[in-house]
C-alpha cells in the first residue's frame, strides 16, 4: 500500500510540473461571490460561460478537457468561474484555480476529504462542487 502511495505522489508531482499553465484561462476567469452547488446549476452556469467557444481556439489542451470550473483561488479568499483544462485531483485535497499559474491544481493546504461532505480521494476538478468549501 505504501508503494502505491509513493507511485501516486511521484506521478502527481510529474503532472504538476508538466507545463500545464493555460494563459487562455486568464481571459475567462471572473471572480464570483459563490459557486453553484448542484449539477443543474453547474450546467446552467457552464452554458452562460460558453467555454466551448474558447475551447475551439485555445492551445492549452484537447478541446474536450477545456471546461467550466468554479473554484477557490490559491489564497482562499475568492471564487473564480473559469474555463480551464480539467485535472485529476488526488489524495483528498481540494481543487483550486491558481491565478498566478493559470491552472487547476490541488490546494495543498485544504484537505477536502476532511470536510462535510468529503471529497473522494480521486476526482475530476470539474466535480469540485461536490465538496463544500466556503471562503
Amino acid at each position: 500500500m505504501e508503494a502505491l502511495r509513493i507511485i501516486i505522489l511521484v506521478l502527481n508531482h510529474l503532472m504538476l510540473t508538466d507545463g500545464r499553465s493555460c494563459p487562455w484561462s486568464r481571459t475567462t476567469a471572473v471572480e464570483v461571490d459563490s459557486c453553484p452547488l448542484s449539477n443543474n446549476d453547474i450546467n446552467d452556469r457552464a452554458i452562460m460561460k460558453k467555454c466551448g467557444s474558447v475551447a475551439l481556439v485555445q492551445n492549452c489542451s484537447d478541446a474536450s478537457k477545456f471546461q467550466y470550473h468554479c473554484l477557490i483561488n490559491e489564497a482562499e479568499n475568492a471564487f473564480f468561474e473559469v474555463c480551464v483544462p480539467s485535472y485529476i485531483i488526488l489524495l483528498g485535497y481540494c481543487a483550486e484555480y491558481n491565478t498566478v499559474g493559470a491552472l487547476v491544481q490541488q490546494h495543498r493546504g485544504l484537505k477536502c476529504s476532511e470536510m462535510n461532505p468529503p471529497c473522494p480521494q480521486l476526482y475530476n476538478s470539474t466535480d469540485a462542487y461536490l465538496c463544500k468549501k466556503e471562503k
